[in-house]
């Protein structure tokens, strides 16, 4: 098991995730969920399933392990978690009431990054990300109060939007639990985020500038 784990790293270092894809697909079924390396194992099946831009099927193999990873820290792979479920819901431009758990799960995937940072760009990009989701959502008032925070406590920098974006919005009849969801996110936002955005933002030496 190992030397076939071992091997699959090799590969992906060498960006050939069609057997990356192969060998761990054979492996997973074979490795108890205790193995210590069973999340980096799952996680890097999934990448290879994202890199070959089979991205809902990386969204479903992740999931049964992402709260070990956002529990355990691991920043860069939740990061490439949120490009996939932004991936894996391109195809529906307008909201779909069917994709309600990707955009929640993509929401508070993204507030947990702001949370979890410890610089400037660790707080600002995972925030930017959230305005794209809102928009989505049609939650343009939402979205904004991101952007004005933003625009307040880190003006000059690349994340700033120069306008508010109301032509990216799209007419969406939401569930009534993802509006309730939604509501309950804007006060998150509101008590969670920005404290954290202005903590990190009076503590910083330098921030990166467009």
């Amino acid at each position: 098991m190992s030397a076939l784990l071992a091997q699959a790293r090799q590969e992906a270092l060498r960006g050939n995730y069609g057997i990356v894809r192969f060998l761990l697909e054979n492996l997973i079924v074979h490795m108890p969920r205790e193995y210590p390396h069973f999340d980096e194992t799952t996680a890097l099946w999934a990448r290879s399933c994202a890199e070959m831009n089979d991205f809902e099927t990386a969204v479903e193999i992740v999931r049964p392990v992402y709260a070990a990873l956002r529990d355990g820290g691991h920043l860069e792979t939740l990061d490439e978690i949120s490009h996939w479920l932004w991936n894996a819901t391109l195809p529906f431009e307008k909201y779909h009431d069917g994709l309600d758990d990707h955009y929640q799960w993509a929401l508070e995937l993204n507030l947990s990054l702001v949370m979890s940072a410890a610089t400037p760009d660790g707080v600002l990009g995972p925030l930017r990300s959230s305005t794209r989701w809102l928009e989505r959502l049609n939650r343009g008032a939402s979205a904004n109060v991101i952007r004005n925070l933003i625009r307040t406590e880190a003006p000059g920098t690349l994340y700033v939007d120069g306008h508010n974006r109301e032509n990216y919005l799209r007419p969406a009849t939401l569930t009534e639990s993802m509006k309730d969801y939604l509501e309950t996110f804007d006060a998150r936002i509101k008590k969670e985020a920005v404290p954290k955005l202005k903590e990190v933002m009076g503590g910083a030496r330098w921030i990166e500038h467009g």
